[in-house]
């Protein structure tokens, strides 16, 4: 029993070898859709980790900002204490200078 055979009628095959034909592009098909939707789901991660980094960069930017501008407040508070200080430890200066001066009369 031959699987294919050329005869007068044409190429003719076998049932078996039909059949195994037909299950083999059924399977087939099955596989590759199946890769497909697989490969579908990946990129949609892909796209939703993509927008979750760029969010997360936006933030990171935002909060790097926002660091800045609080280190330079704090950079002017500490200016303005250091001058405040340097006012005291002159006034305090002076009110000895005063203490050991003889009263003028």
């Amino acid at each position: 029993m031959t699987m294919i055979e050329n005869s007068e009628r044409g190429i003719t095959l076998a049932k078996p070898l039909a059949w195994t034909i037909l299950v083999a592009l059924i399977i087939g098909g099955i596989w590759i859709g199946a890769q497909v939707r697989s490969l579908k789901e990946v990129m949609r991660r892909q796209e939703r980790s993509e927008a979750r980094i760029t969010a997360l960069e936006t933030r990171q930017t935002a909060s790097k900002r926002e660091a800045a501008i609080v280190l330079t407040r704090m950079g002017a508070i500490l200016r303005v204490a250091l001058r405040t200080e340097a006012r005291v430890t002159r006034m305090e200066l002076e009110a000895a200078a005063r203490r050991r001066e003889p009263p003028q009369q």
